[in-house]
């Protein structure tokens, strides 16, 4: 080999390497889209790839430059040994490879092209056309190849014998080929909207077709229509063209529960999340409806997990076998509950895993001794630990106390400073920490004098005054600049907007102890910072508190409420370090599983809870999170749940931490207010106005994130990292659900009472201050016709001493005998004494039990005590007493004690409570559940209206909703329904009403307030009651997917009179031994329909396995886990993920060919 030949040729910013090929785009820019070199120190090897990453230019020869500015490079490293010598073969791939450019041959260009366009356009295509669509596309400049001189280069190495030696290049369809011969396609000014036009002109003009055989337009009434036509035909391209994770499952290898069986759709679920993990996930999340028996489930994931591993690994081996070898699986696992919730999991794990040795973190010693024990496991270790507990930190006050006028600071990088064409370009973004330009960290400080002087907060690190967070702050002019100052009054609480310093990233909060060696007087008179307590409004319903800087008071105070204000005492908090904290520092790596139950709860960005649930991530290799209502209705609610688990995907798709905005407005809805370009200097016409009234002005109200979230939200985060259940898929084992609206009239004399009232409020709320009246409006609406007395007169919220209305008492309703009743409380008294009559115990829900001017549960006790003959039977349950950990034991004591109707608030039982269970040897149940009073927090009534219906449920269950009609109580009824029909569409069970309700969002204080403005008094009772009627159908359509389904064996059954290995035995838990029931045949309740359900105790069944035919949920690779056909319905412009496009042509495989998804509208609209 000629070695003179072979020479640094290639120059990257300060180095120098062994060039071997390169691609560059020859557009104007020339920026490079492939680079292979050789270079013998890895360390080096790095720093030339940096280089690039970091925007250096490229030169090769001296001749041929490319630019690598505003481009992100995937690299490979492969190291090469030629006898002893070594050397590093590295290749660097433009990230837009497989988005903007095309990399192919002329053998494969037209299967490629297709390939591509079918992944990165909506528009389906057929490969015949390729050839056209090209010539079309090139005709008219929407796409370009790169070519020309310094398109490719290749070093020239000869051998000794003069012969030219072939270097390596691109690996295209697992063959290399060299730079010369590969084509680059750029597709960078190519859109969908581009492509449609290009093939709807071919089709028209007849270059194209879509079939010999004339073709009609279709016509589509509903989109519902659509998927009943053309359904099959969609599942059946999607399952060509997606590979699948696990084949639908309904039986669980590798586990038996003590005493529980799982139904085949749990398993499903559970084989699902497994799967996941094996494939090497990070995370999953199991959305099940409240009763679908998550608990269980997701308990055994874990250790079906590490049983399915052992038995992997001894072949031929039983799970009796594993039960009773000494090397068993080992594994530890941590769970975060609500704290009610914790004695329930170490309930269900000890009396269901065999083995499971369950530990309770409620002392911060138990943290260290778990730390000095190592992280060896030692058995089937669980370990529980509350959110109030973990969350736990020491106390925390502001730290800023000096105030000064002052011009702005920013950082700006100097690097830059004497390059960059605008200063605007060079200012350091909030919460980056590398320029955005050069990816430097060389800052420094500098004065903005074009935003003016302002006065506020001075960081007490870098100096500059406080600023809220905003991009392009640089920007502002002077008036909107001061409106992000930080004054005194912003740090009233703690919130993200003062947490840190945007420009330093200084911490702007501290810990708030006791100090060491100094008396508490003399902190006392130096401390600035102090809290003050005072009425939130003028109507003195609630206090809050707050902190104020001493000499700064009014800041805050100016327009809050004076009267009875309050100076709190120093209180210092306990010096205390966050058991979230320590488990983050110290415990990384000790647990195998982490499982967040009601994963939703940590939604919010920032906040003690958010931060516990992420420390507990980091400790573990696999994250599952338990969920029944995922989203509250806003975009904004999956954003740092999904960045906590998922944030490389949440980078990869453009977003920052504080990116949320621009995640709203990608896949939900956000309002912006702008200005109308009208007379703006008081002259013009009234017709000019109109005309620019669509156009945009400046901004002039901050973005606000409303209701409504987009499809592809579902497909682009869910489909491949979630299983859904809803409570209905399992109606085939559950006696029926019956839910109802039960709509009374309203006394003639309390009707007009109640409209003269809202008639004021409405016309009150259409003035100055009118929208803090609309939690007034809707909490008079909605009680007031259920307690027509003792109201006080109403008076505004922001303005001292202004009447807005006084409200009638009617004192007849008030009488000691009760001789006087509402229609609403005699239907009340006629329910109940219905059920009860066939010993079926009640729960009533109130909504308004915190205030005692609305609260209506002594009274309801009275009633029912007295007309029911319940006397003693009756018992209201309030908030304070028994607290949240005890109110279930609360519960079943009383029950023992003989009490036949709760009353209390939805919220004391809107999680972890079951209406059916055993006590003491006995069962209770409560089968009935009674909305005397709703509520516009729908999630917190969803969750308390199946707390009756459970997996352990026997008897038919009723739930009825109480309105009056004509009220709000009417309406609040129908949005309830509206809404739970969209909450089941990002949910996986889509109709067309689900997913325009889904898009559109329902805020239900925003709609009850617009249907009262308008005078709408929502659907009739006819309407509602049919609407409660599809609910019940779907409530109780059985699944017969699995007809032939034989219940598992449990772990008793298993071991069949053999004992666990004695080292693994747990006997906390008595065990209880049954023979094989039938749930099939105790439950159903396919045409029967019967009130209760027998068991039927049948003989020892062999369990076997079923083959399950039904495709229609499949759990898939990077689309869908556990879906149904109905998940498809809504994408007539679906978008294939076939393959990972990244690097795949790289590395030898060949990807699988997109398939064109026929029956698609849109191919018809072409030609129309």
């Amino acid at each position: 080999m000629n070695y003179n030949n072979i020479r640094k040729n290639v120059k990257v910013g300060i180095y120098n390497a062994y060039g071997v090929s390169a691609l560059i785009d020859t557009s104007s820019s020339r920026p490079l889209i492939a680079l292979s070199f050789i270079e013998r120190s890895k360390v080096l090897s790095k720093a030339i790839v940096a280089s690039i990453n970091d925007g250096d230019s490229v030169t090769i020869n001296n001749t041929i430059g490319a630019y690598t500015i505003g481009h992100d490079y995937y690299t490979i490293y492969k190291k090469v040994t030629n006898g002893r010598d070594s050397f590093n073969f590295v290749t660097v791939l433009n990230k837009a490879i497989g988005s903007r450019y095309l990399l192919t041959d002329a053998e494969h260009k037209y299967d490629d092209m297709y390939n591509f366009l079918m992944l990165n356009y909506r528009l389906p295509l057929l490969r015949d056309w390729m050839p056209e669509i090209e010539n079309q596309l090139l005709k008219f400049h929407d796409i370009r190849y790169s070519n020309g001189y310094g398109a490719y280069w290749e070093c020239d190495v000869t051998g000794e014998d003069g012969n030219r030696f072939e270097m390596p290049g691109v690996i295209l369809h697992g063959k290399n080929v060299p730079a010369r011969d590969v084509i680059t396609i750029d597709f960078d000014k190519l859109n969908d909207a581009t492509l449609k036009d290009c093939v709807s002109d071919l089709i028209k003009r007849g270059v194209i077709k879509v079939s010999d055989v004339p073709s009609e337009k279709l016509v589509i009434e509903s989109l519902d229509g659509y998927i009943q036509n053309y359904g099959a035909s969609l599942v059946r391209n999607l399952e060509e063209s997606i590979e699948t994770l696990s084949p639908l499952k309904g039986e669980l290898d590798g586990f038996a529960a003590k005493n529980k069986r799982l139904y085949p759709q749990q398993a499903a679920c559970v084989n699902g999340i497994i799967a996941l993990k094996k494939a090497g996930s990070k995370y999953g999340l199991m959305v099940e409806g409240m009763g679908c028996g998550k608990t269980l489930q997701g308990a055994a994931v874990a250790d079906a997990y590490f049983n399915q591993k052992w038995l992997d690994t001894h072949k031929g081996k039983s799970l009796k076998d594993l039960y009773m070898s000494r090397d068993q699986p080992k594994y530890r696992n941590v769970l975060m509950a609500p704290s009610h919730l914790v004695s329930k999991w170490r309930e269900e794990i000890l009396s269901e895993i065999p083995g499971a040795q369950v530990t309770i973190i409620n002392d911060f010693e138990q943290l260290i001794k778990l730390r000095s024990e190592g992280k060896e496991r030692k058995g089937r270790e669980w370990y529980l630990i509350s959110k109030d507990f973990c969350k736990l930190g020491s106390q925390l006050s502001p730290i800023p106390t000096n105030v000064a006028r002052m011009v702005p600071k920013a950082f700006v990088c100097k690097d830059c400073l004497e390059e960059a064409e605008k200063p605007a370009t060079i200012y350091k973004e909030p919460g980056k920490t590398k320029c955005s330009r050069c990816g430097g960290r060389n800052f420094k400080q500098v004065e903005m004098y074009e935003l003016g002087e302002h006065t506020g907060l001075v960081c007490p690190k870098c100096g500059g005054l406080l600023m809220r967070s905003a991009a392009n702050y640089y920007k502002k002019d002077e008036e909107d600049a001061g409106k992000l100052i930080l004054t005194p009054a912003d740090f009233a609480t703690h919130t993200s907007t003062n947490d840190t310093c945007m420009h330093c990233g200084e911490h702007l909060w501290g810990v708030d102890c006791k100090p060491i060696g100094v008396s508490q007087e003399k902190d006392a008179a130096r401390r600035k910072w102090y809290k003050v307590s005072h009425y939130k409004n003028y109507q003195k319903k609630g206090r809050t508190t707050a902190f104020v800087l001493k000499g700064h008071e009014n800041d805050y105070l100016m327009g809050k409420i004076r009267e009875d204000m309050r100076k709190s005492s120093v209180e210092y908090g306990p010096r205390r370090y966050a058991p979230s904290l320590y488990i983050k520092k110290y415990l990384k790596g000790f647990f195998d599983f982490t499982i967040l139950d009601e994963a939703h709860k940590y939604e919010a960005g920032g906040t003690a809870q958010s931060v516990a649930a992420h420390a507990l991530m980091l400790a573990s290799s696999f994250t599952l999170c338990l969920t029944g209502t995922i989203s509250n209705g806003k975009a904004d609610s999956f954003f740092y749940l999904l960045y906590m688990l998922d944030p490389r995907r949440m980078k990869k798709k453009g977003y920052d931490y504080n990116g949320v905005m621009d995640f709203a407005r990608q896949y939900g809805c956000v309002e912006t207010v702008y200005e109308a370009q009208g007379r703006k200097y008081g002259y013009g016409n009234d017709d000019e106005d109109e005309y620019r009234s669509m156009s945009k002005g400046r901004v002039i109200k901050n973005p606000r994130i409303q209701p409504g979230i987009s499809p592809l939200l579902f497909t682009d985060f869910l489909l491949d990292k979630a299983v859904f259940l809803d409570l209905s898929d399992l109606s085939s084992y559950l006696p029926p659900l019956k839910e109802e609206v039960v709509l009374t009239e309203e006394p003639d004399n309390v009707k007009a009472s109640y409209s003269r009232v809202i008639d004021n409020l409405k016309a009150a709320s259409r003035e100055k201050g009118g929208r803090a009246l609309l939690s007034t409006m809707l909490q008079f609406g909605l009680s007031y016709p259920d307690k027509p007395y003792g109201y006080n007169p109403i008076v505004h919220p922001l303005f001292a001493d202004t009447l807005v209305t006084n409200v009638p008492s009617h004192d007849e309703y008030i009488s000691d005998d009760m001789s006087t009743l509402l229609p609403k409380e005699e239907k009340l008294i006629e329910i109940v004494q219905s059920e009860i009559a066939q010993d079926r115990n009640c729960f009533i829900y109130c909504a308004y039990t915190g205030s005692e001017e609305m609260n209506i549960t002594g009274r309801l006790q009275a009633l029912v005590e007295e007309k029911c003959n319940l006397k003693g039977q009756v018992l209201v349950m309030n908030s304070t007493s028994p607290v949240a950990t005890k109110r279930e034991e609360f519960i079943r004591k009383k029950a023992s004690e003989g009490i036949k109707v709760f009353i209390c608030n939805m919220k004391l039982v809107e999680t972890g409570l079951d209406f059916c269970f055993k006590y003491n040897g006995a069962h209770y149940n409560y089968p009935t559940i009674i909305f005397y009073q709703l509520t516009y927090e729908l999630a917190v009534m969803w969750q308390a209206s199946r707390r009756h219906y459970r997996l352990n449920q026997t008897e038919e269950c009723h739930t009825y909703y109480m309105a009056t009609e004509g009220t709000l109580q009417q309406l609040a009824i129908q949005i309830m329904a509206e809404k739970q029909v969209a909450a089941s569409a990002i949910q996986g069970k889509f109709s067309a009403d689900g997913l325009t309700s889904m898009a559109k969002g329902i805020d239900p204080r925003l709609k009850m307030a617009q249907m009262l403005a308008e005078g709408d008094s929502g659907k009739d009772r006819k309407s509602l009651e049919n609407m409660f009627d599809v609910m019940n159908a779907s409530n109780n359509s059985p699944d017969d997917s699995y007809a032939d389904y034989i219940p598992p064996k449990t772990f008793y059954e298993v071991m069949d009179g053999a004992e666990m290995y004695e080292e693994h035995k747990t006997d906390s838990v008595t065990p209880i031994i049954t023979s094989v029931t039938t749930i099939v045949d105790a439950t159903k309740k396919a045409t029967s329909k019967t009130n209760s359900a027998k068991a039927t105790t049948t003989k020892k069944s062999v369990v076997k396995t079923n083959k399950v035919t039904d495709t229609t949920i499949k759990v898939v690779d990077s689309t869908s886990i556990v879906s149904q056909v109905s998940l498809f319905d809504i994408f007539g412009d679906f978008e294939p993920v076939v393959y990972n496009s990244e690097l795949k042509d790289f590395v030898s495989n060949k990807p699988k060919k997109a398939k064109a998804i026929s029956g698609q509208v849109s191919i018809f609209d072409l030609a129309a």
